[in-house]
């Protein structure tokens, strides 16, 4: 196994380092790492049935930010098998890309003494090459299942959301009156009501003319619905930037998934989300 990858250009940096801030909101404890032929995977460590949620950020060598790109996984014969899985505890790599650096290079090594471990080159403008060595473990391929996404299944509605900045602040609204669920409910007629009950009783707040991605249904105005956790849903939408596009797959009385959309971005996001029964 091996892998090494060096970043385009300051402004690549800076984006991996905010990329690497959003995993860090949602990845608390230890994060996991798929390195992959076409890019690399932040990901939960936890699964759906420990945290309820399950989150990754994939990001594409073939974008912006990757001049160079070198990956062979645990068999690269077999597609199957051609991944590098590890976990590392990623919030002291993201504090350390808080300045200006113009160049980085990762590397995943090993030291028969420490073990494996991830090797961090950043050079400043005015500052010689510093390296930073994180402990890491491999985790062994009859284990990568564990973190696979989960099987969303047969979809019941599929809609694009409000501008995100618009659905935070809804959120932030409904955690400050203590919140505990929030119930989405969305149809192909670009309709959806975002609910909640609270002590002071029943909020909802009604979206029109959203965009679709047909689905066959018992009719158009037939309701897709799903109740959350708001903490969970809060958690997600506060790590995104604000412009960020979200497209959300809803299967009835059992997940949503969230997901961006845009074409133009270097990474992707998907976050699904269990159904709180009533």
């Amino acid at each position: 196994m091996r892998f090494s990858a060096v970043m385009n250009d300051s402004a690549a940096i800076d984006q991996f380092a905010t990329y690497l801030t959003q995993v860090n909101r949602m990845c608390k404890k230890n994060c996991c790492v798929k390195i992959q032929p076409n890019g690399m995977t932040f990901m939960s460590s936890g699964n759906m049935s420990e945290s309820g949620h399950w989150f990754c950020l994939f990001i594409s060598k073939d974008g912006h930010l990757f001049r160079s790109f070198s990956f062979a996984g645990l068999d690269p014969s077999d597609p199957e098998k051609n991944y590098i899985y590890f976990e590392f505890a990623l919030d002291e790599m993201s504090r350390m890309l808080n300045k200006d650096h113009h160049h980085m290079k990762l590397k995943l090594a090993n030291n028969s003494q420490i073990g494996p471990y991830l090797r961090v080159e950043l050079q400043s403008p005015c500052s010689d090459l510093i390296v930073h060595e994180f402990m890491v473990r491999i985790i062994p391929s009859r284990s990568w299942d564990l973190y696979r996404q989960p099987t969303i299944g047969h979809l019941k509605m599929s809609i694009y959301m409000p501008p995100s900045k618009q659905i935070l602040r809804l959120l932030h609204s409904l955690k400050s009156m203590k919140a505990k669920f929030v119930k989405f409910r969305s149809n192909n007629e670009g309709e959806m009501y975002i609910e909640s009950n609270t002590d002071q009783g029943q909020l909802s707040a009604y979206f029109s003319e959203l965009q679709n991605d047909r689905i066959e249904s018992d009719s158009q105005e037939d309701f897709a619905t799903v109740r959350l956790m708001t903490n969970s849903v809060h958690q997600f939408y506060s790590a995104l930037p604000p412009l960020t596009r979200i497209k959300l797959n809803t299967i009835t009385d059992r997940m949503a998934e969230f997901k961006t959309f845009s074409h133009e971005e270097d990474a992707k996001i998907v976050f699904v989300v269990g159904n709180i029964t009533e």
